[in-house]
Formats: structure tokens, sequence, C-alpha cells
């Protein structure tokens, strides 16, 4: 059984895109450079907020070190001014970032030093990825989140983070599919991130596995060459406390009818 286990629901920021293309233009993380304004005071809002009660703050769409150190300076430079005009403000609120670009996925060993938490973005970073949106169904059916690349990735990223004991989250539909959480499991995420509804199913999922099958479902699935053989080999080697799952779901359903 899995001893530990976070999940998450998911809430994002309001926020609109500036480029014709916002998938790939000017957006989150990159508006920083040509107007810092709105950063400084929402950042100073959380900070503000911090002295109050626990929260976190995720930098969003980081495409690397260079991005994060920029980020990261704007964050003590609205310390350091709460500090000098005397506001109170959380003295120790925590900095991470969602690893949402191939580019920051890539350099997470570069990442996990200076940030006190990673979130891996799978609908976003998958869609880079491979080069597919997956709500165009032209391409959808390229979108493929069993992808060997995308789990070498995620494994990688987790690698990164546990060199430096930092934890590491996942979130989007990959999260919240009993099979691919399971995998993602076995490849060592402890903490997920998806909407209400999708919590009960995975739960119990993950309450039926044993963590040793799934790390050793997972190691396999790196090894396999197409996204159909991974899904396969984890839909029959994780059979049972898929089964289960579903089973413990359909019974609590029926108990709150």
């Amino acid at each position: 059984m899995f001893t530990k286990l976070k999940l998450a629901v998911v809430s994002r920021a309001p926020g609109g895109p500036t480029s014709p293309n916002p998938a790939l233009g000017e957006r989150a993380l990159r508006l920083l450079r040509r107007n810092d304004a709105p950063f400084r005071a929402q950042i100073r809002a959380l900070l503000r907020a911090g002295a109050h009660g626990p929260l976190r703050i995720m930098l969003p769409f980081v495409g690397g070190p260079s991005d994060l150190e920029a980020a990261l300076a704007l964050v003590a430079e609205c310390r350091e001014e709460l500090r000098a005009e005397g506001v109170e403000h959380g003295r120790r609120v925590p900095v991470g970032l969602i690893l949402e670009i191939p580019s920051a996925a890539v350099t997470a060993d570069l990442l996990a030093g200076r940030v006190d938490f990673f979130s891996v973005g799978t609908n976003d970073l998958i869609q880079y990825l491979m080069a597919a949106d997956r709500v165009d169904p032209r391409v959808s059916a390229h979108y493929q989140p069993l992808h060997p690349s995308v789990l070498r990735l995620i494994a990688g990223i987790v690698r990164a983070a546990g060199a430096y004991g930092r934890p590491v989250s996942v979130c989007g539909e990959m999260a919240a599919d009993p099979l691919q959480a399971l995998v993602l499991m076995g490849l060592g995420v402890r903490e997920l991130s998806m909407s209400p509804s999708a919590i009960p199913r995975v739960k119990a999922a993950v309450r039926a596995a044993s963590e040793s099958v799934a790390r050793e479902v997972a190691q396999r699935c790196l090894d396999l060459p197409t996204a159909a053989e991974v899904e396969a080999a984890a839909r029959s080697a994780l059979a049972e406390p898929l089964r289960q799952g579903a089973e413990d779901v359909r019974r609590l359903v029926e108990l709150n009818q």
C-alpha cells in the first residue's frame, strides 16, 4: 500500500493571453520582462497573506534557469520592500514552479536547488512535448500521456527534485486518470492535483495498489517504445487494483444514494 499520498484541488488565477498564438506567445511569467508591476502587486499581496496562514507561491510558465532567476529576484525585492516599510508579511513563504515547458523540465536538475517544490503541469507539458493540441480533433491522437518521452521526462523531474529533497506534485488530466495516476506513483510522484470529482476514483485505485508493483510496472514502461504498449502493459499489470478501486467507488456511491 502507498503510505504517503496527497490529493489537492486545482484552482487558477484569472488572466488572459496577449498573443495571436497564446500557447506559444507572451503569457504568464513572460509578461514580467515587459512590465513587472502586476507581478509585484501580486507577490506583495501573497507575502502579506503569508503572515496569516500557510500558502505557497508557484511561478507559472518558467522556461528555464534565467526565467526562474528573474522571478526569484522580484520575490526577493518584494520581501525587502515589505521589510523596509515595516509591513507584516510571511518570512518563509515557499516558492516553487510549475514545469509545463519542456525546456524547464529538461533542466529540472538546474532548477530544483533554487526552489522549494515542483509541480508538473501535464496538460501543457504533453502538448508542447508532442507538438499536439489536445482539443484539436485533427491532431489530438498525438496527445499521448503514456508516451515513453512523457514518462521519461517525469521520471527525470522526480530524480532531480529528489536530489534536493524537493516535493513533486502532478496536476492535469494524467493525475485524474486512475491508471495513469498509478504509473505516476510508480515513478515516485506522491502528490496529485485534480478536480474534486476525480478524487474518489484515483484514491480508491491507489489504496488498492501495491507500491512495489506500481514501481516495477513504471520502470518496465520506461523501456517500452510506444504509448499503446505502455498502456497495455500497465493495464494488464494493474488490472486488480483498478478493478478493486472501481468496485470500492461503486459501493460508496450506492451507500450514499
